[in-house]
């Protein structure tokens, strides 16, 4: 009985003292990773700030509907994209306001998971229009929105995930 006892307690003590080192873990897990930021924000973001104006800042982690997709640069040993990720909300019955980013995918990795013209059936983990999308992204840059005016939120893509 004693065995037993002093066996659960040592556990409880083992437990607990690994609280506090995951504590420590989630703190700086935050202060690397934003999950606040939403497309909505980061349009705020756009709006007020100057293009060239971004200064670091930490990782976000953005969803949104693909809208385009637009292969600006596929040579040999180099690759880039712009993803446009669009989300929206309904203010009253009849209006709704759009939220827009440019996220850039560069790199070798994404030349296979975005093709230049998507098949009729793409495979689940491309990356084309249509689609739901989560990045994991930097805010690098606000450019002119020369098409609709204003401003856009550019982000460098870390991470892409696509949803259905």
């Amino acid at each position: 009985m004693k065995r037993h006892l002093l066996s659960a307690l040592c556990v409880t003590v083992a437990v607990l003292l690994q609280v506090p080192a995951g504590a420590r873990e989630v703190t700086a897990f935050d202060s690397i990773v934003d999950f606040s930021v939403t497309l909505r924000e980061l349009a705020g973001i756009a709006a007020e700030r100057e293009p060239g104006s971004v200064t670091d800042g930490p990782l976000i982690i953005v969803d949104g509907y693909i809208a385009s997709v637009v292969v600006s640069d596929d040579t040999e040993g180099s690759f880039s994209a712009d993803i446009e990720l669009v989300d929206g909300e309904w203010l009253d019955l009849d209006e709704v306001r759009a939220y827009r980013a440019i996220a850039v995918a560069e790199g070798e990795r994404f030349r296979e998971r975005i093709p230049r013209r998507p098949p009729p059936s793409p495979p689940r983990d491309s990356i084309v229009a249509g689609r739901h999308g989560i990045a994991v992204a930097l805010l690098v840059d606000i450019r002119e929105d020369e098409a609709r005016g204003g401003r856009i939120p550019v982000l460098e893509i870390v991470h892409f995930r696509v949803g259905s």
